[in-house]
């Protein structure tokens, strides 16, 4: 489910980094002037999916040297 913005309710694009807030573009740039120093609401997601990956990769790790001791 795509995050919303704060002010008018359409699809984010930006958030201020760690905090829940969530803003369009045409509302961050109203607001901040300068959407440089937000964080992409896209770019974060990448991170969640590189981090939830390496994850479940070590987890597959674990599993097969535990197949291997048996």
């Amino acid at each position: 489910m795509p995050k919303k913005c704060i002010l008018c309710d359409k699809e984010a694009e930006y958030s201020i980094k760690g905090c829940s807030e969530s803003y369009c573009k045409q509302c961050a740039i109203e607001q901040f002037h300068d959407v440089d120093y937000l964080q992409r609401i896209q770019e974060e997601s990448k991170k969640i999916v590189a981090l939830v990956d390496d994850a479940l990769e070590e987890g597959i790790s674990d599993d097969e040297e535990m197949s291997e001791e048996e």
